[in-house]
């Protein structure tokens, strides 16, 4: 093995955030497509496809953004993707309806922190988690 040798064989790890409406194997196929076929694409690790999407004309899409203004009279409730893997994916066999949505505050800082060393919310911010959380169990009543 030297720098100015090619290698005959070579290896890579790519994670990928997949869209709604793709597939894991729609992905696969792409890759395939786009770099060679003699390029062997193995999935690996915990394997998901992406969540279901749910609909803004649900009841409860309504509920909840009637919560959300409750606390928030100025906010703009618009659905958008969330980049993580969560624990709602539990939830997709007894609704067809399952939102993500806490009213955390974020500034330039906290997306410093997500996942690292002194991740952390405010007091003030819990408080109002808390109180969103109440509000929205009793919206639903």
């Amino acid at each position: 093995m030297k720098n100015n040798v090619i290698p005959t064989v070579a290896e890579a790890t790519v994670n990928f955030r997949i869209l709604p409406g793709e597939t894991i194997e729609s992905v696969k196929a792409h890759i395939e497509k786009t770099v060679s076929e003699k390029v062997r694409v193995e999935p690996v690790g915990h394997l998901t496809n992406p969540s279901p999407v749910s609909t803004v004309e649900s009841e409860a899409f309504q509920i909840l953004a009637k919560t959300i203004r409750s606390q928030n009279p100025d906010a703009l409730v618009v659905p958008g993707l969330l980049g993580g893997g969560t624990d709602s994916r539990n939830f997709y066999d007894i609704s067809e309806e399952v939102y993500r949505f806490y009213p955390i505050r974020i500034n330039p800082e906290s997306m410093t922190r997500f996942h690292g060393i002194d991740e952390k919310i405010s007091k003030e911010n819990y408080k109002e988690i808390i109180e969103f959380s109440y509000l929205l169990i009793k919206n639903f009543n």
